[in-house]
């Protein structure tokens, strides 16, 4: 199994948090963008919408972390996405988008990399790149298939024209004093939650390859403790009420300049 490790080294009161892998750090990658092969989008190989819903998303998370190791930086799965992996060893079955985590030196080496590295199909939305994005307060980006639109969501807010695509939501992670312990924590759960969940640092000293579906991602190694001040007893499915699917569609996208049409 591979890992990284989490090193945080103190300058005055901050903290410079980083990963390394294994023993040794990386410098002066040069990226040799002919040398990325992404995975195809087979997306019409599907007969139920879900399934489709579920192989895009995969084919992007494969991808970012394709372009994360090239870039030497880390990401993992998060929220929904984490729990999935530990109780589904992939998605939830009724989930319609995923969630991964990032440091925030590794955020600003992404974004100034995202754009030509990524596939045509994939559209990296921040609050430069969509200037109607105005959720980058609380989640800074996301990254969005161009071919499709959540249905649901568009209609309940006519007025948004932020990009709709199938969606991987990116929480940025900065170091944080919460009742006097240090932590990692992102901006949504600093504006809305209360900082309900964020991480000890014990619980993320190392992120660890983990199955999704027939893939591997990194998560942390304390995920047990973390999912559980996140979700209570997370083992445990909800009631059948509320295992409900976003309606998307995958082959028509929303109203945006950053979209495609499917062949």
């Amino acid at each position: 199994m591979l890992h990284r490790k989490f090193i945080r080294t103190k300058f005055g009161n901050d903290y410079y948090i980083h990963f390394i892998h294994g023993n040794r750090e990386k410098y002066n990658i040069i990226f040799d963008m002919s040398k990325l092969q992404f995975p195809p989008d087979n997306r019409d190989s599907f007969n139920n919408n879900l399934d489709r819903v579920h192989h895009v998303i995969l084919r992007m998370l494969k991808i970012v972390s394709q372009i994360s190791k090239e870039l030497d930086i880390s990401i993992w799965l998060e929220y929904g996405t984490m729990l999935g992996a530990v109780r589904h060893k992939g998605f939830i079955p009724w989930d319609t988008e995923a969630d991964i985590g990032i440091l925030r030196k590794d955020f600003e080496k992404l974004c100034k990399n995202a754009k030509r590295l990524l596939p045509e199909d994939i559209f990296f939305q921040t609050k430069h790149s969509d200037p109607y994005y105005s959720a980058d307060q609380f989640i800074e980006a996301k990254f969005r298939d161009k071919y499709s639109n959540y249905t649901t969501f568009r209609q309940k807010n006519p007025n948004l024209k932020w990009h709709n695509g199938i969606q991987i939501d990116v929480f940025v992670f900065d170091a944080y004093i919460l009742s006097g312990e240090k932590c990692l924590i992102n901006n949504y759960e600093k504006l809305l939650t209360g900082c309900k969940s964020y991480y000890r640092f014990e619980e993320i000293e190392e992120i660890l390859e983990y199955q999704f579906e027939d893939a591997e991602f990194y998560i942390p190694s304390g995920y047990d403790s973390y999912l559980k001040r996140t979700y209570g007893n997370y083992m445990e499915l909800p009631p059948e009420e509320c295992r409900i699917s976003e309606e998307t569609d995958v082959y028509n996208p929303c109203d945006h300049p950053e979209i495609l049409y499917w062949k």
